[in-house]
């Protein structure tokens, strides 16, 4: 759904990015609702396992768009749980409103930046899918497009853990006729409760085809004393359709 705001609204990015009136921006709404029932039994072997679920979830995202080249996105989240004491009991008031996602989206040139709290799949969720707060930078080389992603996962100034935990990662995307080649490279280090250092090396390859179509997956990880663990973490995965 679209529509042109006409009346007067300011938006101020952090750091003085823009300040408009709210007729040069475009307002776009969409997101969806859902509610669920589930019962589990036996689940996990044991009695105390069995559960009974029934919830509702409420997504809304709003974009402000200034131009092809920059825009503003919000994407918010409303959960309730049937019977529980936070909005799901009768008289339904409850603190369950989220931020999944708000993040300045632009292009200079031909670079391609998001910054703020968003969400990134990297090798199809077998390495990364979630929302972080931190930055995506992309160039553009002609059609070859190459993805930079840093994300803090843990911040010792804001949380006091101990450490600090700090994620980077790098996926460019090679198209050559009928075949996707998108390498992937990631290192996450952190200092929190103890020191470790883990790094992935992957390739991800798309083929597509008059009549089908197949992918397939690689993944080496190595590195030392992930969470705690004290052991050296080295391993692979391989996955084809």
């Amino acid at each position: 759904m679209k529509k042109i705001i006409a009346s007067a609204v300011g938006l101020a990015l952090v750091g003085g990015v823009a300040v408009t009136t709210a007729s040069a921006v475009e307002s776009q709404f969409g997101g969806y609702w859902r509610t669920r029932m589930f019962v589990q039994s036996d689940f996990t072997g044991q009695d105390t396992a069995d559960y009974n679920r029934t919830d509702n979830r409420t997504r809304l995202y709003y974009t402000a768009k200034f131009n092809d080249d920059f825009k503003f996105v919000n994407r918010f989240e409303f959960n309730t749980t049937w019977g529980d004491e936070n909005g799901g009991d009768v008289g339904s008031d409850g603190d369950t409103f989220r931020i999944k996602h708000s993040y300045a989206d632009f292009t200079l040139g031909n670079v391609h930046t998001s910054i703020g709290q968003q969400g990134r799949v990297i090798s199809r969720g077998f390495l990364f899918d979630d929302d972080f707060s931190g930055v995506v930078i992309t160039p553009s080389f002609g059609d070859v497009k190459v993805p930079v992603l840093y994300a803090m996962e843990v911040d010792d100034d804001v949380t006091g853990a101990g450490g600090d935990v700090h994620f980077v990662a790098v996926s460019p995307s090679f198209k050559l006729d009928n075949f996707t080649i998108t390498p992937n490279v990631a290192y996450l280090n952190g200092t929190s409760e103890i020191d470790f250092d883990m790094s992935w090396v992957g390739l991800d390859v798309d083929a597509t085809f008059d009549s089908f179509s197949e992918w397939g997956s690689f993944i080496y990880s190595t590195g030392d004393k992930l969470y705690g663990s004290g052991d050296d973490q080295d391993g692979y995965l391989v996955d084809q359709v």
